[in-house]
């Protein structure tokens, strides 16, 4: 039905409606189909229960609502508007069923419907809502421009070009198989598939709270796009903007491509998932604060920040900058024994990096914070410690390991061309295999606590050597074994009885192996934890060095007078400061 005020007057250039006459009956066809060249100008209310059709243009200034009515229903009459050239809306427009109708659908189709082949214009301050079963649907060649609100709280398909300048507020289903660009913003609380383009252009925001977004073709953002429910994409997602991946909200990238060309944010409770391949270019940021777990492949060449929880199960690539300060796993699972963290560029850990995979390095790797090692650490750059490293793998490459502070604990095998333990401790019972260098402000203390390391290369050391003694059998006991040689410039050997024992006269310890060894005389000696009543001395053995227990006495009987007369030659008695025990 079509209420006016005022007579209609038709024509063939202009069908104008003004207010004076209440039509109770269905108008003439000019009423229902507005033709080529002509203008409707709807200054008042309408209700439509019928069917129109627009081949001109389409005013309307007021309140335009299209519903069902029951009775026409029940005749096969549905309220569907279809606009072919333009429509312009400068009022208020509203598509509705109601929900409980047994005639809120045609065929399966739902009914109170605008259907645009052409141009619909909805201005400035005009508003366009869509409810229940109702939908609006812009086929291909036409073109749907919103300056001011649509509302779609019923189905909203796009095959043409929809351009929103306003505000577009899903609720329902839309539907984008065509272009829809965005200068304004979009809210989307229901379920946005788009199958063709989504472009966010530079001033656009576009806000999925409480919905769904199925990207299945291309969303290019280049404006804000903030992910507060969930974001599955399967094709292209190239962002140039901002995306916030914000608390609570699920990104996944499951089959696609996403391109980060400008900031990606994952906050705190967010969650990113990439299961394909993840690009984050030269000169832009992925800054992780939540959980981002890598299955497929993610390539860094700009700036990724962890300091989160960032799981590497795939191939992680570096060859911008890694910063962790947070927690990264590149860790094998039972489907990928293959997981990989390639590293050309930098990467810093100033946090916990646990690396039970492949980690190869072939830049610069810096560690302030804990670096666990339990598979295959490949280093042919340069691998610098500060913090803490705990090698219970391999560590193998032609690089440098250099080492300015913190600890270095090897269990495993370490192989670099160069160790350089400039300050800190290194420990263990592994093996190292390449030269190693101790400085005046590192400390050498084989074993974990007691054991062997072993170095297969040269020695050189100004710095301190700690060993501790908890007993005679092999195992309680430090030693320090070097296939090469051993200088030392000045440096120091502590011996350290631990675990309540002192040891006995006669005991004695082979505690350092070389092939051969220089500087010996330029060391200084410190005991702790012996017996008051016992002297000590250093022993020359095949290939090396071991600590000898005596009885201290003030007048040395005849038979330890002899021990040390035969033993001048070959031992240097050390008497120093002794702790007590």
């Amino acid at each position: 039905m079509i209420r006016t005020t005022k007579k209609l007057k038709a024509w063939t250039g202009i069908l104008l409606l003004a207010a004076t006459l209440m039509l109770a009956a269905p108008p003439a066809d000019a009423l229902y189909t507005v033709y080529s060249g002509q203008t409707l100008n709807i200054t008042d209310d309408w209700s439509v229960d019928y069917w129109m059709e627009n081949y001109g243009t389409v005013n309307t200034y007021d309140t335009y609502s299209v519903f069902i009515n029951e009775l026409k229903a029940a005749l096969g009459i549905y309220p569907n508007v279809y606009n072919f050239e333009n429509w312009y809306n400068y009022g208020s427009m509203s598509f509705y069923a109601n929900p409980d109708s047994i005639y809120k659908f045609c065929n399966g189709v739902p009914t109170a419907s605008l259907h645009n082949y052409g141009y619909f214009h909805n201005l400035i301050l005009a508003t366009v809502d869509i409810r229940g079963e109702s939908y609006l649907r812009n086929y291909e060649g036409g073109t749907l421009w919103n300056d001011g609100t649509l509302w779609n709280d019923g189905t909203l398909k796009n095959w043409g070009t929809l351009n929103n300048w306003g505000t577009l507020y899903n609720a329902g289903t839309l539907w984008n198989d065509g272009t829809l660009k965005n200068w304004g913003t979009l809210n989307n609380s229901g379920t946005l598939y788009n199958a063709g383009t989504l472009d966010n252009e530079y001033f656009g925001i576009l806000n999925n709270r409480s919905g769904t977004l199925y990207n299945e073709r291309t969303l290019d953002n280049s404006g804000t796009l903030n992910n507060y429910d969930t974001l599955d994409n399967y094709d292209t997602l190239y962002n140039s903007g901002t995306l916030y991946n914000e608390d609570y909200g699920i990104l996944n990238n499951y089959s696609g491509r996403l391109y980060n060309d400008g900031t990606l944010w994952n906050f705190n409770a967010g969650t990113l998932n990439n299961f394909a391949r993840l690009y984050n270019y030269l000169y832009h940021t992925l800054n992780n604060a939540g959980l981002l777990n890598n299955a497929g492949l993610l390539d860094n060449a700009g700036l990724l920040n962890n300091d989160g929880l960032l799981n590497n199960t795939n191939t992680l690539n570096n060859a911008g900058t890694l910063y962790n300060a947070g927690l990264l796993n590149n860790c094998a699972t039972p489907d990928n024994y293959y997981t990989t963290l390639n590293n050309a560029g930098l990467l810093n850990n100033d946090g916990l990096l646990n690396n039970s995979a492949t980690l190869n390095n072939a830049g610069t790797l810096d560690n302030t914070g804990t670096l666990n090692n339990d598979d295959l650490l490949n280093n042919d750059g340069l691998l610098n410690n500060a913090g803490t490293l705990d090698n219970a793998g391999w560590i193998t490459g032609a690089g440098t390991y250099n080492q300015t502070g913190g600890q270095t604990l090897n269990d495993g095998t370490m192989i670099q061309s160069l160790i350089n333990i400039e300050g800190g401790t290194l420990s263990g019972t592994g093996i190292i295999t390449g030269d190693v260098t101790i400085g005046s402000a590192a400390s050498v203390m084989p074993g974990n606590s007691l054991g062997t390391l072993t170095v297969d290369g040269s020695f050189t050391s100004s710095g301190t050597l700690i060993f501790e003694i908890a007993g005679l059998a092999a195992g309680l006991f430090d030693v320090l074994d070097i296939n090469g040689s051993a200088t030392f410039e000045d440096g120091l050997i502590a011996f350290d009885f631990i675990d309540g024992f002192s040891g006995t006269a006669g005991d004695s310890w082979d505690f350092l192996f070389a092939d051969v060894i220089t500087g010996w005389d330029t060391l200084s000696f410190e005991i702790d934890g012996l017996n008051s009543g016992l002297t000590w001395g250093i022993l020359d053995i095949e290939r090396g060095k071991s600590l000898v227990l005596a009885e201290a006495q003030g007048v040395p009987e005849p038979s330890t007078v002899v021990f040390l007369i035969l033993c001048i030659p070959v031992i240097v008695i050390a008497q120093r400061k002794l702790r007590a025990v």
